[in-house]
């Protein structure tokens, strides 16, 4: 087994994962495999399998929008299921965030819905990405929330193929909060062939 240990800047829209063999600024929805999306929170907690993610959406638009947006609307019932024709094709982690990219493969509309974990002690998420070269799917483990007394912490765990890795989500400075500055790094440990 190889581990390497190293610490990254992010950029532009720094960690995001894309259901297919795309750039993200290129991200063509509708050539997108499904990503599927599974709480993992729940398996310790009391809460049903979705209500804590429905709870920590960020719902940062204005009722004008949810009146005319089918998909800000009903972003409840689309995260419960009811809607299968919603699927997640991408998804981007940010410190305290998780982003996640939705198309509709009948009507070809898009939805953005962020989940955040300032009302939630610790969300973790898995996500199971289709591999673009008929390999086995990518997991992705996404644990975000309020750690150890209060700290806030945001942690992804990839396997894909033979390797492990473990990155950590920082502001450069402790006291930003806004979650979409480009002041954040990521500090990898990688294992391979494990």
């Amino acid at each position: 087994m190889r581990l390497l240990e190293y610490k990254q800047d992010l950029a532009n829209h720094g960690y995001t994962v894309v259901g297919g063999d795309m750039h993200y600024e290129a991200l063509a929805e509708e050539k997108c495999q499904p990503i599927k999306m599974t709480n993992m929170s729940y398996l310790s907690k009391s809460t049903s399998y979705v209500e804590d993610l429905i709870d920590a959406a960020d719902k940062d638009w204005d009722i004008e929008q949810e009146k005319t947006d089918f998909f800000l609307a009903n972003y409840a019932d689309i995260l419960r299921g009811k809607y299968p024709e919603w699927q997640i094709v991408s998804f981007r982690i940010v410190v305290g965030r998780v982003c996640l990219d939705f198309y509709n493969f009948k009507t070809r509309e898009t939805g953005y819905l962020c989940l955040s974990a300032e009302l939630q002690d610790r969300i973790e998420i898995r996500f199971d990405v289709p591999s673009t070269s008929n390999g086995p799917d990518a997991k992705y483990l996404v644990s975000f929330g309020y750690f150890n007394g209060g700290q806030r912490r945001t942690k992804v765990t990839e396997y894909i193929e033979h390797s492990r890795r473990e990155i950590d989500f920082f502001f450069k400075d402790p006291e930003r909060t806004d979650p979409f500055s480009d002041e954040q790094y990521v500090e990898i440990a990688e294992y391979a062939n494990f």
